[in-house]
């Protein structure tokens, strides 16, 4: 096998191991971000609402209905509650789709039924109206609220969409819980910002990928440089034992001769001594 065929193995799988890791890694990052993300999310909203609610005049709150006809009575009273919501939902970016706070306090029925209504709001509804008086199932967190406990939620799902949530209670002036103030975080705010996080790992990634296949490449030609790599041609042949007699005779006849000098120099040696 050529060398060159050998490096490429080499740094091929090098690179699909450095992919893999890299890959992977980003991934549990990425998932790690997400619930650290929902948890930010939950606890900023939760901060928001646990703020406004004791602000919130609840003897007030509790007069704001519609009549008979749709008509909403204390509309001073509903008017001074939302500005106070306009302004939190301003300073704190909060945006829709639909009103992002407003309150809401337990239906009539709601000891028989669990619905909620809706009281106050920053925005209209998609018919240009306040959605006064419309019905809600209330959630866990909601009735946390009713409990008299600030409660945030993780993501959930209702017939609207999917939100990221936070409930406190409205109180009156009797220390009475009356209703509750909700923030929501829509859910694609929170992918947004997910995925800007998650377009920061996967660039750092790229990085890394691009460096590592970089000194995986040139590593990987300086080692397999330095290997002895068979090349697939048979060994030269063995020198057979006739072809190596006349040498070994060559050297005998060396060796014979150079003991007869010896002899004869032992010898001449002698005969001057005598």
């Amino acid at each position: 096998m050529a060398v060159g065929k050998i490096t490429v193995r080499i740094v091929a799988l090098a690179m699909l191991f450095v992919l893999v890791s890299v890959g992977s890694s980003s991934f549990l990052i990425y998932r790690k971000i997400e619930r650290s993300l929902e948890k930010s999310l939950a606890s900023e909203l939760l901060s928001v609402v646990t703020s406004v609610g004791p602000l919130i005049d609840g003897d007030l709150h509790d007069v704001i209905f519609l009549d008979s006809d749709g008509v909403l009575f204390a509309e001073e009273e509903f008017e001074l509650i939302r500005q106070q919501l306009v302004l939190v939902k301003d300073g704190n970016g909060l945006s829709g789709p639909g009103s992002p706070i407003y309150t809401m306090r337990p239906a009539f029925d709601f000891d028989a039924s669990g619905a909620l209504e809706f009281v106050v709001m920053t925005d209209r509804d998609a018919t240009g109206h306040f959605f006064t008086g419309n019905r809600y199932d209330a959630k866990p967190h909601q009735l946390e609220a009713l409990n008299g406990a600030p409660t945030a939620t993780g993501v959930y799902s209702d017939s609207e969409g999917a939100w990221i949530s936070a409930a406190a209670p409205i109180r009156d002036s009797l220390n009475n819980v009356v209703g509750l103030i909700q923030a929501d975080r829509h859910v694609d705010f929170f992918y947004a910002r997910a995925r800007g996080e998650a377009v920061s790992i996967l660039l750092t990634s790229i990085a890394v990928v691009l460096v590592a296949g970089g000194l995986v490449l040139v590593l990987g030609f300086r080692v397999v440089g330095r290997l002895v790599i068979p090349t697939g041609k048979p060994p030269p042949p063995a020198v057979r034992l006739e072809e190596a007699l006349p040498f070994r005779r060559v050297i005998d006849d060396l060796l014979s001769m150079n003991r007869e000098v010896q002899k004869r120099r032992s010898t001449c040696e002698s005969g001057r001594a005598n």
